[in-house]
């Protein structure tokens, strides 16, 4: 249940990160993509623990 949690916690700092770089940069931004990917592999591994 804690590793839910502090997932959770990574999730919602990867996205505001990721928000931010976008807002910077663009959508197609190299960086963006590459926090959108990092945040794409907290999300499935959240999903993971669920099921």
């Amino acid at each position: 249940m804690r590793e839910n949690a502090e997932l959770k916690k990574k999730i919602e700092k990867k996205r505001q990160a990721l928000n931010q770089i976008a807002k910077r940069f663009g959508v197609l931004d190299q960086r963006t993509l590459k926090k959108s990917e990092e945040l794409d592999r907290i999300v499935n591994e959240y999903i993971q623990l669920k099921h």
